[in-house]
């Protein structure tokens, strides 16, 4: 088995004026827990949900949303159609999905955490940055066979959750940049449990994805995600998912059939029986795209086989990405995830990055070695201001 290495160092530093908003992102995952004595499959179906808590949001971390439950609905393919993912085509081609039983999954609220963020010693940059995680969790049992219709299921499991509403309000004036009408578009989050006889657990990321970056600086961040089935990982950018049942409350809204009114969260029955395939994803504003969120001028790349994510951009604001995740095992996609983060883009002071030192050690950034191998180098960093800033190295992976 081959390795691949990566080191990433960046360091941002950042003062924040911002108008605050609440939910700024979240992903849907499984946990395979094990085999009934019934054999049905046991699951943990996890959802979490990123909401900014500074004073200004609608739920601060000091006051988080109430504690109340939220659903997934599960779905089965009854097309016999297979996986494909350009930009977004999860399984499934155009047409329905059917409802697996006739209720849907309820998801109590079992923890909140706020993101961890310590700035060096005597440095009260960022200090104002307080985003959170809220999660919602319940264990299920899957069949393998439809107990709604009676029919076996050949094709996997498909999880779906929306939302309403993204932020609203104009470009510039606390509304999302790249996307038309964020206030009359939902939000929805994917996962895709493969068929029964085939054990597969989501894998797991291994740290909060960023939410502030700054105009005309480069930022480098890791999506990276452990999988403890030994899986292959695949990163992709997608268009972020709109959804096609949960309605932001206007009349622009592209939901199929003009979209349905959010549920009150628990109401066990809210997805409808037959769920019409692909799911929507957002419409751009012009000029905007999934491989380039800031527009033109503007950088989102994401190295595939590790998470490596890559962010510019030249213009402030809000703007919304999206990543998804294969897991590939011989060849054949058995899960797949999707996360989903809105970014702030701000002025920040200047502050170029710190660069490799050639006298101090290895300027090699990629090494492959061979699985049991031991890998050493040495290496070093200067920092270009004046006077230097100190420096601080975190590492983070497998």
């Amino acid at each position: 088995m081959m390795f691949r290495f990566l080191l990433s160092i960046s360091l941002l530093l950042f003062s924040l004026n911002v108008s605050a908003t609440h939910l700024v992102g979240g992903s849907l995952r499984y946990e395979f827990l094990g085999i009934e004595p019934n054999g049905e499959y046991k699951y943990d179906i996890i959802l979490d949900y990123y909401f900014n808590g500074d004073g200004s949001s609608s739920f601060p971390f000091s006051n988080p949303p109430p504690v109340q439950n939220m659903d997934v609905g599960i779905y089965v393919d009854p097309n016999f159609v297979t996986l494909g993912v350009t930009p977004f085509t999860p399984p499934g081609s155009a047409g329905d999905l059917i409802k697996y039983g006739s209720l849907d999954i309820n998801l109590p609220w079992t923890s909140v955490s706020q993101f961890p963020y310590q700035p060096p010693s005597n440095c009260a940059t960022g200090t104002n940055v307080i985003v959170y995680q809220v999660t919602y969790s319940n264990t299920i049992t899957l069949s393998p066979v439809n107990p709604a219709t009676g029919d076996t299921i050949y094709t996997g499991y498909h999880l779906i959750h929306e939302r309403c509403c993204r932020n609203g309000g104009t470009a510039g004036n606390g509304g999302i940049d790249n996307i038309q009408d964020p206030g009359g578009a939902g939000l929805s989050y994917y996962a895709y449990i493969p068929p029964f006889g085939t054990q597969n657990s989501s894998p797991s990321f291994t740290n909060k994805p960023t939410t502030f970056i700054c105009a005309n600086d480069t930022t480098t961040t890791l999506n990276t995600a452990i999988d403890n089935d030994g899986d292959e990982l695949l990163f992709t950018y997608i268009t972020p998912l709109d959804g096609n049942w949960a309605d932001g409350f206007n009349t622009n809204s592209n939901q199929i059939g003009g979209g349905s009114p959010s549920p009150n969260p628990g109401v066990n029955n809210w997805y409808p029986d037959n769920y019409p395939w692909p799911i929507e994803t957002v419409t751009y504003e012009f000029g905007y795209n999934y491989a380039a969120p800031f527009g033109i001028g503007g950088t989102y790349n994401v190295v595939a086989n590790n998470g490596l994510t890559t962010y510019y951009s030249n213009n402030l604001g809000k703007y919304v990405v999206a990543v998804m995740i294969q897991e590939i095992r011989n060849g054949i996609t058995v899960g797949i995830t999707t996360r989903e983060i809105q970014l702030n883009v701000i002025n920040c002071p200047p502050n170029p990055a710190p660069n490799l030192n050639p006298n101090a050690g290895d300027t090699a950034t990629v090494f492959s070695i061979e699985e049991g191998e031991n890998l050493c180098f040495d290496f070093g960093f200067f920092d270009p201001n004046s006077p230097p800033d100190s420096l601080i190295l975190t590492a983070s992976g497998q």
